[in-house]
């Protein structure tokens, strides 16, 4: 029996969502840990290489999820084994091609430090096949394996990593939090193959690898690559502007802001849209109309409640937060918070009308959109620079996440959808 098969549906959701909540309390911990121990330039460094990895991940398997999952949700699951050998094939190629490239642009550019180079290739190597393992889990309706995988990932091993900068003042420096990164991502891709070696695999084995099937995924995928690439590069963008237009202090209090209003989102992924957008797809293809409003109209209660109530808490546990760093500068940039905070709200609220787009497979329209708010942001933060300082970054973020918002609620009322 799988994990998932021992829970109930009721307490699937409750084990989900209380592992996910313990995935960002350890993530917001370790954070906290590193702002306290850590200097500003080394919270900003790491929150550059996050950020970079974390970008880096699209470009490595060219966002091929957002094709393959709707095909594995439309064929009988006989078929998966043979769907996954394919994206498995892609994947290899992905990586052969791609990071010999990043080497080289992060050795010529000098975007990350050399010293951290390397970890950069494991790690975004490691983060892309745990990435991919936990969406595989999600479209096979295994949410809970999904959490578990992502709690190896994202929280187990920051909970030894705070044990050990705690205990051990020698190792409060940033290579300490990537060797614990590491080995969390690998136990996390570890568990995901062993979550997967169930499937029929045989069945796989008997075909050859569909190249005509992956080409025709890579051009499908492609305007939701750059929709991703688009969207996803504000939030390593933002990094790179901040350091560049207020400094590396203010680099590490965005980073270490920026964190905590994240833990937002993280936690819709989780908890609202890893259950509901399987649905949303499902309905779009049922061509039953009532089907289709009833999960958007779920989706637009749960995304709601959940942000408010988040949001709430931020704004109301923060300020403890600050009193127990007793670092002056973090409560002195509150401003910079209040901002982040309004963007990732407005972020979170246009997943709503993204994921009806994407259900009902306006592709172009995503693009647009989130092509348009990278434009907006770009834009925004420079001629905002010179009046606003350190707040022009997350006053730009806060328009460009208000612009997709609205551009793409506007497109589903185009469209004739609900929201």
């Amino acid at each position: 029996m799988t994990l998932d098969g021992m829970f109930g549906a009721r307490l699937m959701r409750v084990a989900n969502v209380s592992l996910r909540g313990l995935t960002l309390a350890s993530k917001f911990i370790l954070l906290l840990v590193m702002a306290k121990f850590m200097t500003l330039s080394e919270v900003g460094q790491y929150g550059v290489l996050a950020a970079t990895v974390s970008y880096a991940l699209f470009i490595l398997g060219l966002d091929f999820y957002t094709y393959s999952t709707r095909e594995m949700l439309s064929v009988d699951q006989i078929l998966w084994p043979s769907l996954l050998r394919n994206q498995a094939a892609f994947f290899a190629v992905c990586y052969a091609t791609m990071l010999p490239v990043f080497y080289l642009a992060l050795k010529w550019s000098d975007t990350v430090s050399e010293r951290l180079v390397l970890w950069f290739l494991v790690l975004v190597v490691l983060e892309h096949l745990a990435q991919e393992l936990t969406r595989l889990l999600v479209a096979m309706s295994r949410p809970v394996s999904a959490t578990v995988l992502g709690f190896l990932r994202g929280g187990l091993w920051a909970c030894a990593c705070i044990a050990v900068m705690v205990v051990a003042p020698a190792l409060r420096n940033i290579e300490t939090v990537l060797i614990a990164w590491v080995l969390g991502s690998l136990c996390a891709s570890c568990f995901g193959f062993a979550c997967i070696r169930g499937l029929p695999w045989s069945v796989a084995t008997k075909r050859p690898v569909d190249w005509r099937w992956i080409w025709r995924g890579v051009r499908i995928c492609t305007p939701l690559l750059v929709a991703t690439l688009a969207i996803r590069g504000i939030s390593v963008f933002d990094r790179y502007m901040q350091g560049y237009f207020a400094g590396d202090e203010a680099l590490g209090v965005y980073t270490f802001y920026a964190g905590v209003a994240n833990a937002i989102q993280a936690f819709l992924d989780a908890a609202v849209f890893s259950f509901l957008y399987p649905r949303l797809v499902k309905g779009a293809k049922s061509e039953d109309r009532s089907i289709f409003d009833a999960a958007v109209s779920q989706l637009t209660r749960a995304t709601v409640l959940t942000t408010t109530v988040l949001s709430f808490v931020a704004l109301v546990g923060i300020k403890p937060v600050l009193t127990l760093l007793r670092k002056p500068i973090y409560a002195e940039h509150f401003g910079m918070f209040l901002w982040i905070l309004s963007g990732v709200v407005l972020f979170s609220l246009s997943m709503i009308p993204h994921y009806v787009l994407y259900a009902t497979r306006q592709d172009r329209a995503i693009l647009a959109t989130n092509l348009i708010s990278l434009v907006v942001f770009i834009v925004a933060a420079p001629l905002l620079a010179p009046h606003l300082k350190s707040l022009a970054v997350p006053v730009a973020l806060t328009v460009a996440f208000g612009t997709m918002y609205v551009s793409k609620l506007a497109l589903c009322r185009k469209f004739g959808m609900r929201r």
